[in-house]
């Protein structure tokens, strides 16, 4: 699971699996100060049956990347509060980072 800091403060965290076909790749927010689970996305990798091989997130839980045993990477969009990713919400996010640097 890749750990985020919330608006609130509370350390929480986001863990992905992938369907048996490889087809989806799920994001569900867990841990602490989350309460129950939450189903954050289904992601659609593609039609044809892969192996996904490894799942791994980006520091600022804003992407997502997924390889599969076909060799292709597929790279998402995400927002950790799990509203539709927009160029706003991760051109701030960048914005943050550079001016933090």
């Amino acid at each position: 699971p890749a750990p985020w800091q919330p608006a609130g403060g509370v350390l929480e965290r986001l863990l992905a699996t992938a369907s048996v076909d490889g087809c989806h790749v799920n994001v569900f927010r867990v841990g602490a100060g989350a309460g129950a689970p939450a189903h954050l996305y289904k992601l659609v990798r593609g039609v044809t049956a892969a192996v996904i091989q490894d799942i791994i997130f980006a520091p600022d839980c804003l992407w997502l990347a997924a390889a599969s045993g076909a060799g292709t990477l597929h790279i998402f969009p995400l927002h950790p509060e799990g509203v539709v990713p927009t160029p706003a919400t991760h051109l701030v996010a960048a914005a943050r980072r550079t001016a933090a640097a």
